[in-house]
This record gives C-alpha cells, sequence and structure tokens, in this order.
C-alpha cells in the first residue's frame, strides 16, 4: 500500500520536523504558500547578530566548561 505523500513533497527534512513541534500551522503555510520574506526586524536582527559575532572567538567545550567552573567570565 502507498502512503498519502501530502504537500506533493518526496521527504521532510530534519529542521521542518523540528520546526513543527514550535508550531505546526506554520510548517503548512510554508509549505503551502512558500517561506515569507523575512520582515525589517528580522533583517536588523540578523544584522545585530552578525556584528556582535564579528569579535568572537572560538573556544572548545571544555575550554568554556573550565571558564563556568572557575566563575570567569567569557
Amino acid at each position: 500500500m502507498e502512503a498519502a505523500i501530502r504537500f506533493d513533497v518526496p521527504f521532510v527534512p530534519v529542521h521542518m520536523i523540528a520546526k513543527q513541534f514550535y508550531c505546526e500551522k506554520q510548517v503548512e503555510m510554508i509549505l503551502l504558500r512558500g517561506k515569507p520574506e523575512a520582515s525589517e526586524a528580522v533583517r536588523r536582527g540578523r544584522e545585530a547578530h552578525e556584528r556582535l559575532l564579528s569579535d568572537a572567538i572560538s573556544a572548545s567545550d571544555e575550554e568554556i566548561r573550565r571558564l563556568i567552573a572557575r566563575g570567569e567570565a567569557f
């Protein structure tokens, strides 16, 4: 027996399953109408995150655990 495929998609990517736990209606609307363009607030938020991350340095999980255990800022 062949299962019915809703929205005519061959598979569901993992990120869509995760998003479905948050808001099933949102997933349905994206599949029906496509992903909406980001609002001005979303664009500004992404730009702000990029600026914040521009000076960031990478650290291993172990380094972060060590700093937390010592009570140091990171």
